[in-house]
């Protein structure tokens, strides 16, 4: 009993230490951004940005890309037989996500305040702005995931594709000294629009709401669709699970 009284404790030090790490780590990933913006006297706003961007990632990373890891553990297969559609299970796990992410960024905001100087503009109303926007990205995740049930090499290229949905969001540049082509890709992705308000004080036009959040639903209805239609496809072949 002591043995496993003590390897239970090892057990729970490592998932809390794994916990902190990942509260800690976006921290490290913005600080340079951070401090390269503050020459040009717009740190907060990076700042901002790039915890925004943070969060897609985090959702690219554990709404889409972890049905790889539930089909690698063999639990995949459980969740599909629950009494809900897949799309149902993924919003579920938004709303863990949402406050896993919430300590994650208070975490960034009090590093950041301590050792680089910088913090947001109003802290008050950027949670709300980050509330807002996380639910535009988890409609844009659903439409995500069919990309990754689609195509099973999409995760070899993640972390690209987190950079290139950054960049085309304008997370460290502004998307009006994009060519017109880019700039037309960048307003089709939500996480254009928070990064806008962010930038415009914590506001958008009527046009550029009504453009953001009925694009999100876009995602939402079409992503929704495709995801139940690939789990189909999944079964009929056959390969729910790999080893």
């Amino acid at each position: 009993m002591l043995w496993l009284t003590w390897k239970e404790i090892i057990t729970e030090s490592r998932y809390k230490m794994m916990m902190f790490n990942l509260w800690v780590n976006p921290f490290f990933m913005i600080a340079p951004y951070v401090l390269l913006a503050e020459s040009y006297g717009i740190s907060a706003h990076i700042l901002e940005s790039m915890i925004l961007w943070s969060w897609l990632v985090q959702f690219m990373f554990g709404i889409s890309n972890s049905i790889n890891d539930l089909k690698m553990e063999g639990t995949f297969t459980n969740i599909l037989m629950m009494p809900c559609k897949f799309v149902t299970y993924q919003f579920m796990f938004y709303l863990y996500m949402v406050c896993d992410n919430l300590m994650m960024t208070f975490v960034t905001l009090l590093l950041s305040k301590w050792i680089l100087g910088v913090t947001v503009n109003n802290l008050f109303y950027f949670i709300c702005l980050l509330l807002i926007s996380s639910l535009t990205l988890f409609c844009f995740s659903v439409g995500y995931t069919y990309i990754v049930l689609r195509f099973k090499k999409i995760s070899g290229i993640n972390n690209l594709m987190q950079q290139l949905f950054g960049y085309l969001s304008g997370y460290t540049t502004s998307i009006t000294k994009y060519p017109i082509i880019l700039r037309f890709v960048s307003y089709c992705l939500p996480l254009t629009y928070a990064i806008m308000a962010s930038y415009n004080g914590y506001s958008l036009t009527y046009n550029q709401l009504l453009i953001w959040l009925g694009l999100s639903l876009l995602y939402l209805i079409i992503g929704s669709v495709l995801v139940e239609k690939g789990i189909n496809k999944m079964k009929m072949r056959g390969d729910i699970e790999q080893w």
